[in-house]
């Protein structure tokens, strides 16, 4: 048995971070945040998954469009989501997780003034860890043990999937919560299933400053 770290330093989330008040009346949205690179492309700070948000900054509807997010996941495989624009001052969110995001682009052109920010989330499903492979020959359960610091709420979350071949019929990894270590805010310690074939944290909801490391002890080498 042996002990790895799942080291997760939040940066501050940004609701116009990849694009501030941009004109969404043209297919290809304009990306002109603070959290772009020198290439102008959203990569995560802290190398995370994130839930990317779009709202609505004019208050003229946009639900009429879908939004197409292209980027990377937080293993760094390619990755898209489609999402629904905002209503009237509203807030859409991805589905998926993006560690970057290389364009955002409409479904049609609106024709009018609409604006939006598109940017990351700091509540409700915020991000997520890379997945860490583990030995599921081992028949003793890793275990966890998270230490906190500032205002987190985070869940660990396990798969039986193989995570470099097995999959479902959508082409992921099915994950989920363990119990024990669900929607917690302090310092936890419990274990694993059996068999688990892999590990990652998602951040349900943090504040600026907060930070988690996980001891995972396991068989994995």
């Amino acid at each position: 048995m042996r002990a790895f770290e799942i080291d997760v330093d939040l940066e501050t989330a940004n609701l116009a971070g990849l694009a501030s008040n941009v004109a969404s009346s043209a297919v290809a949205i304009v990306m002109d945040g603070t959290l772009l690179d020198s290439n102008l492309l959203f990569t995560s700070a802290d190398g995370l998954g994130r839930i990317i948000v779009i709202v609505d900054s004019d208050t003229d509807t946009q639900s009429d469009v879908t939004f197409t997010l292209t980027g990377t996941d937080a293993q760094g495989d390619a990755i898209t989501d489609v999402v629904t624009g905002p209503a009237s001052a509203a807030t859409v969110a991805s589905a998926k997780y993006f560690k970057t995001v290389s364009s955002i682009a409409a479904s049609a052109a609106q024709g009018g003034t609409e604006k939006i920010d598109v940017g990351t989330r700091g509540t409700t499903l915020s991000a997520v860890s890379k997945a860490y492979p583990l030995n599921s020959y081992e028949q003793v359960a890793p275990m966890v043990s998270v230490n906190v610091t500032g205002t987190i709420n985070f869940t660990v979350q396990q798969t039986y999937n193989d995570l470099l071949n097995t999959k479902d019929s959508t082409g992921t990894v099915i994950w989920e919560d363990v119990s024990a270590l669900a929607s917690k805010t302090a310092d936890t310690t419990a274990s694993l299933g059996i068999g688990a074939r892999g590990v990652r944290i998602v951040i349900n909801t943090y504040s600026t400053g907060a930070e988690l490391q996980a001891q995972v002890v396991s068989s994995h080498s």
